[in-house]
């Protein structure tokens, strides 16, 4: 008959909702099922724990794969603080940084904005970027022609137009310096150089000339003259001497200029604005073995102020 056996179904099945067991028909010993405890089934892992969530982790510690670790140093190299040791993982054109909180971050690189969870790029055009010519990127890969430099200019690798380099260049340190000739002063000779500019505002250009003491029955006198500088710039003249033979025992005069001893004995001209500069050496060797005046003349011009021309300056050099 199958009474009994429906009456001891039913009564196991009573047993076991007593004894707290839910009947079903794949029903295992020690399992609670959510479905038939509701709210009083054990809390599941959310997948992104952190310090305090999970109970159990003391603090100082937090969940990290089932279980609780020491809280990490503040780096996105290896998760920020709350981390498992996995390096933080920014989004492109983002730097990975660790919040305050102990979580991952990111800020975006210029030009690129945040937008939501992304770094966007901003293009930028050439005036933002300071480009005055050539072919030039947008700041986010793209090309850009920030055009062409005027006559006389060139395009910089910087983007920037300045002046073309003229043929004395690069002189702007006295080892470097252009080397305009050899002057006799029993030649009363007398030069004018007109095609060298100041390109920069640091730019500083050195000439050399040699210095020939010949049999004329005097000292050598060099006089050099700084004209034609160009509107709204102010530039400086020096001018030093070196004895070929016992250099350091020259002995200079200032004709024109003031003293300046920078290199050797020499003299200076600064006069303000576009006013024209001049400095005049009267030269003498006084070493034991000098038999004559011969030595090196070295000639420095420096802006002071540079308003931007490529405009050229005009030497005269004068040797009696």
């Amino acid at each position: 008959m199958t009474l009994p056996r429906i009456n001891i179904a039913l009564c196991f099945c009573v047993t076991a909702l007593v004894f707290g067991s839910a009947c079903s028909d794949d029903a295992r010993p020690g399992i609670l099922d959510s479905s038939v405890l509701g709210d009083s089934a054990p809390p599941r892992d959310s997948g992104s724990p952190t310090d305090g969530e999970v109970p159990g982790c003391p603090t100082g510690q937090h969940v990290c794969g089932g279980g609780c670790i020491d809280d990490l140093a503040n780096d996105p190299d290896n998760g920020c603080r709350l981390g498992c040791g996995e390096a933080c993982r920014p989004p492109a054109n983002a730097t990975a940084i660790c919040t305050s909180t102990g979580a991952c971050g990111f800020t975006c690189t210029p030009p690129a904005t945040r937008t939501g969870d992304t770094c966007e790029c901003v293009p930028q055009t050439c005036t933002e970027q300071g480009f005055d010519c050539g072919e030039q990127t947008d700041a986010c890969g793209a090309s850009l022609n920030c055009g062409a430099c005027p006559g006389g200019t060139m395009c910089s690798a910087a983007g920037t137009c300045g002046c073309l380099p003229d043929d004395a260049e690069s002189n702007d340190i006295r080892t470097d310096a252009h080397n305009i000739g050899t002057f006799d002063d029993a030649d009363d000779p007398s030069m004018v150089f007109d095609t060298w500019t100041i390109a920069a505002a640091d730019d500083v250009d050195w000439y050399q000339l040699s210095l020939r003491d010949g049999l004329d029955g005097g000292n050598p006198t060099i006089t050099i003259d700084l004209t034609e500088i160009p509107a709204g710039a102010n530039f400086d003249l020096a001018a030093y001497f070196q004895c070929e033979s016992d250099p350091g025992d020259e002995d200079v005069t200032c004709n024109s200029g003031m003293t300046d001893n920078a290199v050797g004995q020499g003299c200076a001209s600064a006069s303000t604005g576009t006013t024209s500069e001049q400095v005049g050496l009267d030269v003498n060797c006084t070493g034991i073995t000098s038999i004559n005046d011969h030595g090196t003349v070295w000639i420095k011009v420096t802006p002071s102020m540079w308003s931007d021309s490529c405009a050229p300056y005009q030497i005269r050099v004068r040797v009696n």
